[in-house]
């Protein structure tokens, strides 16, 4: 593949926060991938960028990819793509770490080029084969926490449907439908209620957590299950120990919020939980008890050596994947195959401050993940979705 040019430059996601977008130029056109940026920021999380800042991260992604230019590489398979990160790492070690959505960005773009120039999708340069297998749909329908702008607001971060529905066309359908009439419902118990998103598209409230899980019960008549992130982290008082709710009124110490959380997923049938507790607690974690999906984000952030100290405390049965908090595809692979050998469920996800980049649907169905969290509002959202039923009426039907 003759690579005529790599251009790296600065765009926006949806939230108007920089972000990097890199275009590769070869004689079959011109192929492009971003990289999201998140709200959530996990403690263990890789950087996304250079400790100096994007700016300089842009300076040296320009000097790595001079060398591409006017380049010939082979790149017959997706392990091809090995070569490119061991040249990565060693400009990272003479110069500076440009941050993970740097390399993520590169490597997509380089993928995608690489899939047209072998005549394949590019799920299936990733997987090697066309076998594809879909998703299960989880979507995010109302948000509180640090999602959300107003001055009241629930403390969970997000209220999700699940879709119980086997095929991925009428899962969008089905949650779409859930979204809407999960609006009017808002609009009949909130008085003054406004219809406004949040940053991810989620509905807006100043409900309280349990009065949105009633209005999410509803979702039950539409073959759906439901779910919440807690974010944890972000409502835990480090210094004191504490969980500060309702804008920090109401204060639980981590016994009293373990309780309340299995309360929770009791009495609402919760079948998925993200994140119940701070990202250092992995007792807590483990005692909770739920018919479904305990999931971490904070606890792991994509990291191998924190999903091995989950899984050997059986702390979480699933964990969320970012690809871009990874950077590296290779590792990526690395760590998908970790946890297929741990029986962890996979869910890849999108982010808070998300781009028109699509490949978040190819590298969910390469990495036959088992669920897919992609958000059923805004344009950023709907082109990944969009693509996923592309792929499913193109291969599956």
């Amino acid at each position: 593949m003759l690579i005529k040019e790599v251009l790296p430059r600065i765009i926006k996601d949806s939230n108007g926060q920089e972000t990097v977008e890199i275009e590769v130029r070869t004689k079959k056109g011109k192929f492009y991938a971003s990289a999201p940026n998140g709200k959530s920021i996990g403690k263990y999380e890789n950087p996304s960028y250079s400790p100096r800042g994007i700016r300089w991260s842009l300076k040296l992604m320009k000097i790595l990819c001079s060398h591409f230019f006017q380049k010939n590489l082979l790149f017959r398979n997706f392990s091809d793509l090995e070569k490119i990160e061991e040249f990565i790492k060693k400009f990272e070690e003479g110069n500076d770490k440009l941050g993970t959505n740097f390399v993520y960005a590169l490597e997509v773009a380089l993928a995608k080029a690489a899939a047209v120039e072998n005549s394949m999708e590019l799920f299936e340069f990733i997987k090697g084969n066309s076998k594809l297998t879909m998703p299960g749909l989880i979507s995010n329908c109302v948000g509180g926490g640090i999602n959300s702008n107003l001055p009241k607001r629930p403390d969970f971060q997000e209220f999700l449907v699940i879709s119980k529905e086997n095929l991925f066309s009428r899962s969008v359908n089905n949650n779409i439908h859930i979204f809407w009439n999960v609006k009017n419902l808002l609009k009949k118990k909130e008085n003054k209620w406004k219809l406004k998103n949040n940053r991810d598209g989620s509905w807006q409230t100043s409900l309280h957590d349990e009065d949105v899980l009633d209005i999410m019960k509803d979702a039950n008549k539409f073959n759906a299950k439901i779910g919440v992130d807690v974010a944890g982290s972000w409502i835990f008082d480090s210094s004191k120990q504490n969980y500060l709710y309702e804008e920090e009124t109401l204060i639980r110490d981590k016994e009293e919020h373990g309780r309340y959380i299995q309360s929770v997923i009791d009495r609402h049938k919760l079948f998925y939980i993200e994140d119940a507790f701070q990202g250092e607690d992995f007792n807590g974690f483990s005692k909770l008890k739920i018919r479904g999906l305990n999931v971490s984000n904070d606890l792991a952030s994509s990291n191998i050596k924190r999903m091995d100290k989950a899984v050997d405390k059986k702390a979480i049965n699933s964990v969320i994947i970012k690809p871009n908090q990874i950077g590296y595809l290779g590792e990526l692979v690395r760590v998908v195959n970790f946890c297929r050998n741990k029986n962890l469920k996979v869910i890849f996800s999108q982010r808070n401050g998300e781009t028109m980049d699509d490949s978040l649907a190819d590298l969910a169905v390469a990495f036959d993940s088992d669920y897919v969290k992609i958000g059923i509002h805004g344009k950023e959202r709907l082109v990944k979705l969009k693509r996923l039923l592309e792929l499913e009426k193109k291969f599956l039907r």
